[in-house]
């Protein structure tokens, strides 16, 4: 098994610092082998529409949004890339279990898509 650690760009960084980030994701995911990668685990500071059909082939419909941010749709454009799948968005679970970070207010919260 391969483990890739990594922090995408947040939604407001420059649309370069973003193209740069996957560009380097593409180069390490290259020296893996086919066979071990499968899913893409983490937090892509993506948002992922709930009910978005572009989204299904990688995607299952459990998130927690109600639109897809952009970083959301470079993570499943990276994903249909390389026929790979986001798991935290396939199986039902209670909302709580499913945010990785919330704003001290509470108003703002990002899920994990692994």
């Amino acid at each position: 098994m391969t483990l890739i650690a990594t922090q995408a760009p947040n939604e407001e960084k420059h649309e370069a610092v973003k193209e740069e980030f996957y560009s380097s994701l593409e180069k390490v995911c290259n020296t893996v082998p086919n066979y071990d990668m499968q899913t893409i685990r983490g937090d892509f500071n993506a948002k992922l529409e709930k009910k978005d059909s572009y989204l299904y082939p990688a995607c299952g419909g459990h998130s927690l949004h109600n639109k897809t941010n952009d970083n959301g749709k470079q993570m499943v454009n990276f994903s249909l890339g390389r026929d790979l799948t986001v798991m935290g968005t396939w199986c039902q679970h209670k909302d709580i279990h499913k945010i990785t970070w919330q704003s001290p207010d509470n108003k703002i919260y990002n899920q994990m898509l692994k």
